[in-house]
């Protein structure tokens, strides 16, 4: 489920997953679990043909969110800052 964050008058609910993306959650995962056999490449395409490649009520969930001044929360960007003032630059050398 995507959760709103911000409160944007007219904001729709928070979107839920239908078919059998909505069952992700559900599963376990176990350590090792994680690999993509070519037995399953077929069944992935054949899932992912079933939705759309646009989805208008998150486009349209986009452009409410674009203009809302509250959007995201400042907590949300003073973290978000902090995360990249924090991390290392990659485009610098060991040697420099």
């Amino acid at each position: 489920m995507i959760s709103q964050t911000s409160s944007t008058q007219g904001a729709q609910a928070p979107l839920q997953l239908q078919g059998p993306a909505a069952n992700i959650g559900a599963r376990r995962s176990t350590p090792g679990a994680d690999r993509l056999l070519p037995t399953r490449i077929s069944s992935l395409q054949q899932t992912l043909t079933q939705y759309p490649e646009i989805r208008p009520e998150v486009v349209a969930r986009g452009r409410e969110l674009s203009i809302d001044p509250d959007y995201p929360p400042a907590h949300v960007v003073e973290t978000v800052a902090g995360l990249i003032a924090s991390s290392p630059d990659l485009t610098e050398t060991e040697e420099s």
